[in-house]
């Protein structure tokens, strides 16, 4: 399989979305964040990670009347099937060898430790019945275990690539709407707010650990994917698209949506420009 593009660079892709469990909808609708990583000639060749990071993902449906804004959501294909996670990402490492693209390497990234698992996932609902002092230590606490693992767990996996003979450069990191400035106070205050919270937390502390791991960091909104990929890399999003279900083909599931998406982004990364 060839890739339609000349790859030169590396690149890590992310992607957070969140739907609020307000309005009587079951549940919150997933996507969740994706990172992707791909690194430079070395070794090897040139390799690519991409992983994603389920933060609530869950298959729900109710019906009800339209103009009560509850509707019913029905998902189908790959995301229909996949369970409810949070705080993991899962890694898939790429690699080429004269023009080829092949996955090398796959893994799931924890992002909380298993003995806070219970609330670390979702900090600001374990927060929600506390005093507003203990909510906030919280939350803090919350987002710097989440950050902490993140640079930890980022930090190992370039430092697998470098050791594999791989040079990792740039990452990159799918978008959505900036969450307001709002305080642990008015987060807690809206049920909804903490379920785009939550979703913000670990691509924040993805891209804080990217960051951290000295790669440059891409940012691409996640609703104008396709546009750039076909923009940056010179060529349809629908040849883009078989390219990266050639490759979940190549190694099996997982491999929906959310790994499809974040392989694509890492192509734009790749290629340096949006």
């Amino acid at each position: 399989m060839r890739l339609p593009l000349n790859i030169g660079r590396f690149a890590t892709a992310a992607d957070q979305r969140t739907v609020p469990r307000e309005f009587g909808w079951r549940g919150a609708s997933g996507g969740g964040v994706r990172i992707a990583i791909t690194v430079g000639d070395s070794g090897w060749g040139r390799a690519l990670c991409s992983g994603v990071l389920d933060v609530l993902r869950s298959k729900y449906g109710k019906t009800a009347e339209r103009d009560k804004l509850i509707g019913r959501i029905e998902w189908t294909g790959d995301e229909s099937r996949m369970k409810a996670h949070s705080g993991w990402a899962a890694l898939v490492v790429l690699g080429t060898r004269s023009g080829e693209l092949q996955v090398i390497d796959r893994c799931r990234m924890e992002l909380v430790e298993n003995d806070e698992a219970s609330w670390a996932k979702q900090p600001y609902h374990a927060a929600e019945r506390l005093n507003a002092g203990e909510a906030r230590d919280l939350v803090k606490r919350g987002l710097e275990t989440a950050r902490r693992i993140a640079v930890r767990e980022m930090r190992t996996a370039v430092k697998r690539a470098r050791e594999a003979g791989h040079d990792v450069a740039a990452c990159a990191v799918l978008v959505v709407d900036p969450m307001p400035d709002w305080s642990v106070d008015e987060i807690l205050a809206v049920h909804f707010r903490m379920h785009k919270a939550e979703g913000v937390l670990f691509r924040d502390a993805l891209a804080r650990a990217a960051r951290a791991s000295g790669l440059r960091l891409l940012e691409i909104p996640e609703k104008q994917l396709d546009e750039h990929s076909e923009r940056a890399l010179a060529t349809s999003v629908s040849s883009l698209r078989k390219t990266v279900a050639s490759l979940g083909k190549s190694v099996g599931p997982p491999w929906g949506k959310d790994q499809k998406d974040a392989s694509l982004a890492a192509m734009v990364a790749l290629h340096g420009r949006t």
